[in-house]
């Protein structure tokens, strides 16, 4: 363990190493066992300094053990063989320090030989990194909270990862949305999220009617479950930019969206004859109701 701090750059620069750690509490039946206490942190402009410590005890690191496989009979602080949880020295990654909180997260199973191991464990190459999705700190952090939270499903942070991405831009260039085809899965889950991040591009809004255009050249989008909420997109577009015209209203009262009919209601163009229609025809209850409602109201009263 003080290999590892050595290694470290922030650490070594400031000659950290650990005198022993002191358990306080032992979680072991749990999705993500671990063990806190204080550890003895020595070496720092703060000698002999008491830091809070966790140390996660799941998953395998040799293969040759697994914790969240065991029984609560077979679990206890004095079955646990240390020699199994420690990560072989070629291995780096499963000491993450708090210089300003002054604590120590030791996570054995989450030590690794290079980063493109890191990569390939996430379902990421290089391609994710290159187009700006995702940074390899970002990787980094990932892959320690895969073994520390309990829940290890790869496919939930490329999720994550391309949503959050998506989320912070305010335009697309028709370079990124190529990107985004180009974009694959390679994890151990085996989950391909292609279809999920066209529909995450879709959902932003953030298209141009010519880049609508060009995405409607991909076949993706004329096969459930993009058919629908493309058609969708393509009309919000039409009723933006042409208003209530009457072919729009047309194309409106012959969709099968409700979402498109929830969207008439808050059209600054809507009139009476319109609250009329979909007062009868509206489709969903919810969409009638609020038609009625608002027949009564003096806005469009005769």
């Amino acid at each position: 363990m003080c290999g590892e701090l050595r290694a470290l750059e922030k650490t070594r620069k400031l000659g950290l190493w650990c005198d022993g750690f002191i358990p306080d509490e032992s979680v072991l039946i749990d999705p993500a066992p671990h063990i806190c206490g204080k550890v003895w942190i020595m070496g720092c402009s703060k000698i002999e300094a008491e830091w809070d410590f966790i140390l996660y005890l799941t998953g395998t690191v040799h293969g040759d053990i697994d914790l969240t496989a065991q029984s609560p009979e077979e679990m206890s602080y004095d079955k646990i063989d240390w020699t199994v949880l420690l990560p072989p020295d070629d291995q780096t990654g499963w000491f993450k320090v708090d210089l300003e909180g002054c604590k120590l997260t030791v996570v054995p199973s989450a030590a690794y030989e290079s980063e493109e191991d890191v990569l390939k464990r996430l379902g990421y190459n290089q391609q994710w990194l290159d187009f700006g999705i995702i940074t390899m700190e970002d990787a980094l952090g990932q892959y320690t909270e895969l073994f520390t939270s309990g829940y290890p499903n790869e496919e939930h942070y490329r999720c994550a990862a391309f949503n959050q991405c998506i989320e912070n831009k305010t335009v697309l260039t028709d370079q990124e949305i190529e990107n985004i085809f180009k974009l694959t899965d390679n994890g151990p889950d085996k989950c391909n999220l292609h279809v999920n991040r066209l529909m995450a591009l879709l959902d932003q809004n953030l298209c141009t009617d010519d880049q609508l255009a060009r995405l409607a050249e991909y076949k993706e989008f004329h096969e459930d479950p993009l058919q629908k909420r493309f058609k969708r997109e393509l009309l919000i577009h039409k009723i933006k930019k042409q208003g209530l015209a009457d072919d729009v209203l047309d194309e409106i009262k012959t969709t099968t969206d409700s979402i498109i009919h929830e969207y008439l209601l808050n059209h600054h163009d809507l009139n009476r004859e319109h609250l009329l229609w979909l007062k009868d025809h509206g489709l969903n209850k919810a969409v009638r109701n609020r038609s009625k409602q608002m027949l009564n109201s003096r806005k469009y009263q005769v």
